[in-house]
């Protein structure tokens, strides 16, 4: 009937978060040192094989661990982190790209995340896989997935100059918009939060000095 129908609670527009608001939300800054989680015992299995592994730096071994663990437990964030930590390490930077979007569109709250370095492998390694990524991002087709990983690295490492380069490669897709500009906010989020962030190929250029005074030969 009409009245039922003017009754019935009308649905809220979606609201489109801020940069404040997500910011807010989602910038936690925790460092996990181990995947291990209390959760089901094979899962557990699968997570603790996976970081040992990761500590003994024998990194495709830790991949198939945690791959094995996401069959287990599917709605489990923790697998697939480790499953980008260790595809990460590996060097097998399109893998991680793919793992790491995986990750972060299915559990937001994860990507401002930090890990140990005994379960991420050496401050060296990364820098390396970071290094490497750079050099194959040029002209590659494949540009946005390494940009993604020398972030995520920087990121990692509290390496600004790092996150800002790997960015700065991601934004070249218009496709990675909204990823980009959701990574930037939660990692290169100023101290004042409420600040704009200002990526800085588009950041404002200086006003050129004036103009001398033309000289007249008055004194």
């Amino acid at each position: 009937s009409s009245s039922g129908e003017t009754s019935r609670p009308q649905a809220k527009p979606a609201h489109r978060l801020t940069g404040d608001e997500a910011y807010l939300i989602l910038a936690h800054g925790q460092t996990m040192s181990e995947l291990t989680g209390g959760t089901k015992e094979a899962l557990d299995t699968m997570l603790r094989a996976g970081d040992e592994s990761m500590r003994s730096k024998h990194y495709l071994t830790a991949e198939r661990a945690f791959i094995s663990g996401s069959l287990i437990a599917s709605s489990n964030p923790l697998p697939i982190a480790g499953m980008a930590n260790s595809q990460v390490a590996a060097g097998l930077q399109i893998s991680a790209a793919m793992t790491l979007r995986r990750l972060f569109m299915t559990w937001p709250e994860m990507i401002d995340t930090k890990y140990s370095l005994d379960i991420l492998g050496s401050k060296e390694r990364l820098q390396e896989i970071a290094a490497d990524s750079l050099k194959m991002s040029e002209g590659s087709k494949y540009a946005t997935d390494y940009g993604l990983v020398v972030a995520y690295i920087g990121h990692q490492l509290g390496d600004a100059t790092l996150m800002e380069k790997g960015l700065t490669i991601m934004a070249l897709n218009s496709n990675e918009q909204g990823l980009t500009e959701g990574l930037r906010v939660i990692w290169m989020r100023p101290t004042n939060p409420s600040a704009p962030v200002v990526p800085a190929e588009i950041a404002p250029v200086p006003a050129p000095a004036p103009a001398p005074a033309p000289v007249t030969g008055e004194v």
